[in-house]
C-alpha cells in the first residue's frame, strides 16, 4: 500500500508539472535554447554559515582525580544553496564541509530537494529531507548561528555525530497549511528510504529492504504579537538486519515506532521551546521491546541584542537495543548561558554546561562560541 501510493502521488506531481523549456520549432532542442526563447533563468542564491568554537571541561569520574583540558575547534563549513526554477519550483541544495574523528576534513551533501508549491495549502519535495520530526529538526538546520544554544538537543543529533533519530530522509515530503486567521494547522509527512544496518547510516541510493518509512506530523499555531505552536508526530519502519557474524544480536529486522510532541511560546519578553519522543523498537530475533525516551527544555529572555537562556536536555536509552549498543549513550544535561548577537548575521554564545550522564561520570563545561553566516 505504500508503495503504490508513493507512486501514484509521483506520477500525478510528475503530470502536474509545468514544462516552460520544453523545445519548440526553431530550436535545437537544447535546454539553453529553450532558456533563450522563453528568457527564463534560475533565480540563484547561495549563503554560507560557520562557525568557531572555544570548549574548557572539567570531568569527574569514579576517582579524586580530575581531568581538565581545553580546545579551539573549526565547526562546519555549511554551504547553502537556494535556486528558484519557475514562480512554483524550486531548488534547495546544502553542501557541509566538516571535520571527522581523524581532524580530516570530508564532505557532506545534507539536503538535496526539488520542490513544487500549489498553493499554501499544498507543496511537495522530493530527494533528501530534514526528516518532519518536529519543530527543531525543519527549523534549526547545519548552521549554528541560526539555533539558540550552542549544540543541538542529545535527542537530535545529526546521525553521524551519534544522533539516536532519523533526522534525514531520502523520499517524497508533502505539506501544507489549513485555516486563515490568527490560527492556523500545518500537516507535513514524508514516503522514504528506511534507516539502514547502522544508526549512522541514511540511505541515499538504495534502500535494503522493500518497507518504506511513513512519518506524519500536525501543527497548530497561532500568529500575531504573541506566537504559540504545538503539535505531534509519527513514524514507522522496519530496519533490516544486519549479516555481520560478529554481531548475531542484528541477525533479525527491528520494527520501530517513534512518536513525538512539540511545544514553542514566544512573545516579545520571551521564548519557551520544548520537545519530547518515544522511540520504541520491537526486535525479531530476541523478541525484546526497548523504549527509549529524549527530550528537552529550553527557556530564552527576549531582551534586545543580549538573550540569557537555561534548559534541560535529556536523552534515556534502554538498555540491551542492539541496534544502539556501543553507538549512543544516556544524556542527563542541564545548561545556561547567553546569546549576544552583534548584528543578524553574526553572535557569540557563552554557556555552562553541567552533564551528570553515566558511563563518564559527572562533567563541567565552559562553551564560548562564535557563529556567522556570510
Amino acid at each position: 500500500m505504500k508503495r503504490a501510493f508513493a507512486a501514484v502521488f509521483l506520477s500525478a506531481m510528475f503530470l502536474a508539472l509545468p514544462f516552460p523549456i520544453a523545445a519548440e520549432g526553431g530550436t535545437t532542442g537544447q535546454p539553453e535554447d529553450a532558456l533563450r526563447r522563453h528568457d527564463l533563468s534560475p533565480t540563484f542564491s547561495l549563503y554560507g554559515f560557520a562557525d568557531v568554537t572555544l570548549r574548557g571541561e572539567s570531568a569527574r569520574g569514579t576517582t579524586a582525580e580530575t581531568d581538565t583540558h581545553s580546545a579551539f575547534a573549526i565547526g562546519a563549513l555549511d554551504l547553502f544553496i537556494l535556486s528558484r526554477l519557475a514562480d512554483n519550483l524550486s531548488f534547495l541544495g546544502e553542501l557541509v564541509f566538516e571535520t571527522n574523528e581523524d581532524g580530516e576534513f570530508v564532505v557532506d551533501l545534507e539536503r538535496l530537494a526539488l520542490k513544487y508549491t500549489v498553493s499554501d495549502r499544498f507543496w511537495a519535495s522530493v530527494g533528501r529531507h530534514h526528516t518532519t520530526l518536529g519543530y527543531w529538526n525543519e527549523t534549526f538546520h547545519h548552521g549554528l548561528v541560526l539555533q539558540p544554544v550552542v549544540e543541538r538537543p542529545a535527542v537530535l543529533q545529526f546521525e553521524d555525530d551519534g544522533g539516536v533519530l532519523p533526522v534525514h530522509s531520502v523520499g517524497l515530503a508533502v505539506g501544507g497549511r489549513w485555516f486563515r486567521g490568527r490560527w492556523g494547522l500545518d500537516y507535513a509527512g514524508d514516503i522514504s528510504n528506511g534507516r539502514g544496518m547502522l544508526a549512522d547510516e541514511v540511505q541515499n541510493i538504495s534502500d535494503q529492504n522493500d518497507s518504506k518509512a511513513v512519518t506524519a506530523r500536525v501543527t497548530a499555531s497561532r500568529d500575531g504579537e504573541t506566537q504559540v505552536l504545538f503539535g505531534a508526530m509519527v513514524r514507522t519502519d522496519t530496519i533490516p538486519p544486519d549479516p555481520d557474524p560478529l554481531v548475531p544480536a542484528r541477525n533479525g529486522s527491528i520494527d520501530e515506532k517513534i512518536a513525538g510532541g512539540h511545544f514553542v511560546y514566544r512573545d516579545r519578553r520571551i521564548e519557551v521551546l520544548a520537545e519530547y519522543y518515544d522511540i520504541r523498537h520491537d526486535d525479531s530475533v530476541s523478541g525484546g521491546s526497548f523504549d527509549h525516551r529524549g527530550y528537552f527544555l529550553i527557556g530564552i529572555r527576549r531582551s534586545g541584542r543580549w538573550r540569557p537562556y537555561a534548559g534541560y536536555d535529556r536523552l534515556d536509552l534502554d538498555a540491551g537495543d542492539p541496534y544502539y549498543t556501543g553507538f549512543a549513550s544516556d544524556t542527563k544535561r542541564w545548561l545556561a548561558g547567553v546569546r549576544l548577537d552583534l548584528n543578524p548575521l553574526s553572535a557569540f554564545k557563552f554557556e555552562y554546561q553541567h552533564d551528570n550522564s553515566p558511563p563518564g561520570g559527572e562533567k563541567d563545561a565552559l562553551v564560548v562560541q562564535a557563529s556567522f553566516t556570510f
